[in-house]
Formats: structure tokens, sequence, C-alpha cells
């Protein structure tokens, strides 16, 4: 009683409660209501004196911070935040912030409260703001930019941002909603725990309804749930270098959008993890995704490559994925309108080892209730597997669609024209993958024998900024 409950009660959404009372082992008062724990809901505990078990670990309690020392308490220095915005305004316009270093803030480093226009933050170091480094969620802002910034340790989203023709490039972001020194009001908040938009809570950088922006070249690591959130109209998102993501949320993505988003532009961006964690995708196009171009973008150990739900005039082109635990992409009910137009999928690379689980692991995924129209064209895709029946296919219709095709057979049964191949592999197991996360080109020279996906012995290749390339290593 007294302390924070942290749960993840869906997939997609963390909430926040202040314990006021227990009923039983299972059921809890929680602010305004009781809650029942249901089988498999994840939660955390926090804020309490008696969850102390470290050095450094600390918890409010009234007017009194508790903290756990190594030594005698006179030999420290603590600090503790009682402010909640280095910066806030309600209506800001030609204002330039930079070169400011703002380190604990309950709420934001800077908070934009309604309509502001022609803001600069840049060069600044955000620690430990513990809501967002950036909080401007009017969507009347304009011109907002947010460059070359160092974000680490905010608990809802680094940069929160609404509005049109705003730029986030060449930011630094780590360590996101990682539930680390949340303290009173440093984390999800609203009513009773449910926050607006909960929905995107613990991503990276959060861009809705925000037309014309662009982001650019940031790297962002080990984030709770996706890197980049964003919803918009002709917005660009290109050379991000994004990894780690879903460490405290499920079923997210590196880059995830959904609805309508004409016109934006998701290309060359690296995605990858060192773990397998909580179902993240490397990019996420989700119901119902319209009008996006998602092209000549890296995906790496990742749980799946790309996961596309209900598209509707999208074009997947030019796309590397390579040993992602499960599908390297999967395809499901193309289109939810009839009358809408046509997606295409198209000189994509799907190399997968099939390590995960042999039923699961596999190249490409397809599901439609309407195999004989899917929406979907396909053409001069690379395959690459240990068997040629790799592309997983299932339909309520049932028939030869409920299970692992070869490319011959996909072509024939879905009156398709592919014009792909399989790639000349060895041994499935020797893959490599080289990346180039740098602004200048790189040139690899390689030692011992190597080949190409389509079997030609290579000794050096040039990579430009965020391309891939696959080798075999004999």
């Amino acid at each position: 009683t007294g302390s924070t409950a942290i749960i993840n009660s869906v997939y997609w959404a963390n909430y926040k409660f202040l314990i006021t009372g227990m009923l039983n082992d299972s059921s809890a008062i929680l602010d305004y209501y009781v809650y029942q724990l249901g089988i498999g809901d994840d939660y955390y505990i926090l804020n309490h004196p008696d969850l102390i078990d470290g050095n450094g670990q600390w918890a409010y309690r009234g007017d009194t911070v508790f903290v756990q020392l190594a030594n005698n308490p006179s030999t420290y220095t603590i600090e503790v935040t009682t402010e909640d915005y280095a910066f806030y305004a309600s209506t800001a316009n030609d204002v330039t912030i930079r070169d400011i270093k703002f380190v604990g803030f309950n709420h934001s480093g800077v908070f934009l409260n309604s309509i502001s226009k022609d803001i600069t933050i840049a060069n600044c170091d955000f620690e430990k703001c513990y809501y967002s480094a950036l909080n401007a969620d009017h969507d009347g802002n304009r011109r907002i930019t947010f460059n070359y910034n160092n974000v680490i340790e905010s608990n809802f989203q680094a940069i929160r941002l609404f509005g049109d023709s705003c730029d986030m490039n060449n930011n630094d972001i780590s360590i996101i909603a990682m539930h680390k020194n949340i303290g009173t009001g440093g984390y999800y908040t609203g009513g009773s725990g449910m926050l607006g938009d909960y929905n995107a809570a613990g991503s990276g950088i959060y861009s809705y309804d925000s037309d014309e922006n662009t982001i650019s070249n940031n790297t962002l690591d080990s984030i709770g749930y996706c890197g980049i959130f964003f919803r918009g109209v002709n917005d660009t998102l290109q050379y991000n270098e994004i990894s780690n993501v879903c460490l405290t949320g499920v079923d997210g993505g590196n880059i995830y959008t959904h609805v309508h988003s004409e016109g934006s532009f998701i290309d060359h961006n690296i995605f990858y993890a060192t773990h397998d964690f909580n179902e993240a995708h490397g990019g996420y196009l989700d119901g119902i995704t319209y009008g996006v171009t998602y092209s000549n973008n890296t995906t790496y150990n990742q749980r799946f490559g790309l996961i596309c739900n209900n598209l509707s005039n999208c074009k997947i082109t030019d796309n590397t994925f390579f040993y992602n635990l499960k599908e390297q992409a999967a395809l499901v009910e193309y289109n939810a309108n009839d009358n809408e137009p046509a997606n295409t999928f198209k000189r994509n690379i799907m190399v997968s080892n099939g390590e995960y689980n042999v039923y699961d692991s596999r190249t490409l995924k397809i599901y439609s209730t309407t195999i004989d129209s899917m929406y979907m064209t396909y053409d001069g895709n690379i395959f690459g597997y240990r068997d040629l029946d790799h592309i997983y296919v299932s339909s309520s219709s049932g028939g030869v669609w409920d299970g692992r095709v070869t490319i011959e057979e996909l072509d024939t049964y879905s009156s398709q024209t592919t014009n792909s191949v399989n790639a000349t592999i060895t041994n499935i197991d020797s893959m490599q993958i080289y990346t180039n996360t740098t602004k200048l080109p790189i040139t690899y020279n390689l030692t011992g024998t190597r080949t190409n996906l389509t079997g030609d012995t290579i000794t050096s290749f040039q990579l430009l900024p965020f391309e891939s390339k696959i080798i075999e290593r004999h």
C-alpha cells in the first residue's frame, strides 16, 4: 500500500496507479477502483521503502526521500528534483534554446503548452527529465527544430512533438521508459492512471498528426516501446539507427505508423536488436496504413523484420531483412477496402536461417482472406532459406493456401508475376551482414573466400551511408 504499480494489461499500453489497498493476493485497490490482475499481466511495483534492496535505490514517502547508500550519508551530496520544468511557455515564437544541460526535472526539460512557432532547440543535454526532454503537443505548432541534442533517461517519451514543418535530426536518445528513477510524478499521468496517448507511451520520438516533418540521422537505443511512433502526411524518416526497442512494452516497432500517412517516406534506416525482446518488429505498418513508401531499410536480429497490417497504396521496395527470428516480412490482409489502390512488394532481400523455430522462421508470411486478389504485386525479390518451401501462406479459405509454398507455387496459385529468385547459398548458417551507419562511404576489404547472394566471389565492396550487404563466408 502506498507504492506505485505500473501494469502492462495489454500488449501496447502501460498504466500507472497508486496502490491504496489490497483485497487479496491478486486484487488491488488502485486509485479509484479495484484492479483484478489477469493471467499474464506484467506489472512493476515501485516507489516504496520496502522495495529498496541495493545501493543507490530510493523512494518517496510523503515529503521524505529514502535512499540506500553504501557508506556514511555524511559523505554524500544528495540532489532532489523540485522543479517540474526548465523552460515553460504558454505561447512562444522565435525562441532559440541551445548549449544548455537540463538535469532532473519532474516533467519536461522544455514544455510548450500552447501554439508555438519558430522554436530552435540545439546542442543541449537532457538527463532525467522524467516525462520528456521536449513536450510540445499542440497540433498548431509550426517549425519547431530539435537538433543535435542528447536525451537520456526519460520515462514517457524523449520527444513528444505535434505540429507541422518540424525537424528532429541528429539526436542521440537512449534509456527511455525503462522504469528508472520514476519518482512520484515522472511517469504516465492523468485520471486513474491512464494517459490519453498511452498507446505510444514509452516511445523515443512521438510525432503524431504532424505533416511535412523530417526525422533523420537520429540514434536511438534501449527504448521501452517504439523507437519512432509517427503519423503524418509527407513526413520523411531517414538515416536513423534504432536498436533494442520494446524493452518494457510489447508489440511495437523500431518505426511504427498507422492509418493515413500519405506521401511519407521511411527510407535508409537501420534497425536491429542485440537480444530477442518483447515482440519487437523492425518496421510496423499497422492498420490501415495508407500511401507510405518503405524503402532501402535494413533490419536484422529483430522478432519480425517487417509487419504490414491492412495496407493501401503502399510501396515496400529495396529493403534487406536478415536473420530476424521469425518472418523476415509478414504481410497481413493487405487491403481493407477492395476499392483502394493496391500495394507493391519489390526487390526486397529476405534471408532467414530458421534458428528460432522451424515452423515460424521463414522468409515471408502472407495472410489474406481472399488470396486470389491479394492487392499486392511481387516483383524481383530475393529469398534465402535452407528449404525451397520458405514462404508461408495462410487464408481463411484453406486448401492449398494453408502452409508453406515455393516461389513458383506462389506465382501459380496467386496469378502474381514474381520475377523472384532463391539466393545462391551454400550454407545458410554462414551468412554475415555488413552495415554502414555513418555519414560517409565505407570500403570493406575481405579476406578468405566470400560470395554474394548470386554466388559471385567478391574481395571488396563499398557501402554508402545506411546501406547494407549480405555475404556468405566459406
